[in-house]
């Protein structure tokens, strides 16, 4: 199907499910958000943003606030309701749920059948974002602060969402695409709110989570890489991990930053690095595994289940601490190896 001709026989009269990656980022939800406001204004088809994990960032927190953005939990998606499905940023690995997909639009590297799908758009860009700004223009959809419905919160979440995924129109996977759709939609965003977005406030546990992480018992410097263990904690704070890893990059010496931690049932990992000779994505699949773990030019992370190895499902907090003990000293030793070559 070509993209000017998307959504053009979708029945008017029911509604369309839009499915986000597992913890979204800025990006993944101003690509929702964009979709959406394509199936309104466009389309008069109403639809609903769903996402799995949490949105525990300061910073995502502060967008959704800023912007009034609706937003529901994977939990709450009932099949029957809803007549097609879109994923944005993520293919069906990483919604977090098994899904019947119509229309698959993401920027990432990723294999998929284009003949399951009604419609397929996988450009390798640097944001997702730019990709649904692309389709607007296809299928002539306006944005603009003079929109009384939303059309200037619509520009700047993904505005935002290019800033972010992009690192400023910085980062190596910036294409022309990212460059022009931020220049359209700067001059509907909202700066002001902008402004607000990015100068977000940070949670005090944060402080407490970063002395933690800094301490001689958890941080180990291997070379030019710092890598910290930050312990156990909730769902709820585990964004503290690529906050750290963006900060702790920026320490005199270090080139390559990993600050890992145990969410509930997985290890969890954020890796940043600024070592123009580092592939992060083969570095992190080589030590926590490809299945598990995945990034780009400058940053990744991994995700690994613990299996039998469940915290959550262990009574005693002896056992508990004995794990998460083990936990950390086999993955500082790993990243060591890694590292050292011994």
């Amino acid at each position: 199907m070509e993209d000017n001709k998307l959504f053009s026989n979708w029945d008017r009269n029911k509604r369309v499910a839009i499915f986000t990656h597992v913890n979204p980022d800025p990006d993944s939800i101003g690509s929702a958000v964009g979709i959406q406001w394509i199936l309104k204004k466009k389309f008069s088809i109403s639809s609903d943003i769903f996402y799995g994990g949490e949105i525990s960032h300061p910073q995502n927190k502060t967008l959704i606030n800023v912007l009034s953005i609706v937003l529901k939990v994977i939990d709450d998606y009932k099949p029957e309701l809803y007549h097609k499905v879109i994923l944005v940023d993520c293919t069906s690995q990483n919604v977090g749920i098994d899904l019947n997909v119509d229309v698959v639009i993401d920027h990432h590297r990723a294999k998929i059948k284009s003949e399951d799908f009604e419609f397929v758009n996988m450009q390798q860009v640097g944001s997702c974002c730019s990709l649904v700004y692309d389709l607007m223009e296809k299928l002539d959809v306006k944005l603009g602060e003079e929109d009384d419905d939303g059309g200037g919160s619509v520009a700047t979440t993904m505005l935002i969402g290019i800033k972010t995924d992009t690192n400023d129109l910085l980062s190596d996977n910036t294409a022309d695409l990212d460059h022009y759709a931020y220049q359209k939609l700067a001059k509907c965003a909202d700066m002001t709110r902008v402004s607000a977005i990015l100068n977000y406030p940070l949670p005090k546990y944060l402080f407490d989570i970063e002395g933690q992480a800094l301490s001689e018992e958890n941080s180990r410097q291997i070379n030019a890489a710092i890598v910290s263990y930050i312990g156990l904690i909730t769902p709820a704070k585990r964004d503290c991990l690529p906050i750290l890893s963006d900060k702790f990059i920026r320490m005199e010496g270090i080139t390559t930053a990993i600050v890992f931690s145990v969410v509930e049932d997985n290890i969890e990992v954020s890796v940043r690095s600024k070592d123009v000779a580092l592939d992060v994505d083969a570095f992190c699949k080589k030590i926590f595994g490809k299945d598990f773990s995945g990034g780009k030019y400058g940053s990744g992370g991994a995700r690994i289940p613990l299996g039998f190895f469940s915290i959550s499902q262990q009574q005693n907090e002896e056992i508990k601490e004995k794990i998460a003990e083990a936990i950390k000293s086999i993955i500082m030793a790993k990243i060591e190896k890694e590292i050292t070559g011994n």
